[in-house]
């Protein structure tokens, strides 16, 4: 009896992130920033025998096909601030 240790990955997709800042009037600070994940493919290949069959993954729990977080901030010429985040997942 031998131990094998056979896993493969394959997966296509993309990142973004887009970011602007701005000031209001005399130092009122805003900060906007978001950021998306698209996936197109995730197949896991478990099998060492039958290398050809994928378990696609993709829309399985944790693994969804559009995520993304999203900020805005507010920053005073006093140093206080205020912020709301959100996050999506598909």
């Amino acid at each position: 009896q031998t131990q094998i240790n056979f896993a493969r990955l394959e997966t296509s997709g993309v990142d973004m992130t887009a970011a602007y800042n701005f000031e209001i009037g005399s130092g009122h600070r805003f900060d906007l920033r978001v950021n998306a994940t698209w996936t197109e493919k995730l197949d896991r290949f478990f099998d060492p025998v039958r290398t050809d069959v994928a378990n696609p993954a993709l829309g399985e729990t944790g693994v969804p096909e559009w995520a993304g977080t999203g900020s805005i901030f507010w920053t005073s010429p006093g140093g206080f601030g205020l912020g709301w985040r959100t996050q999506y997942i598909g």
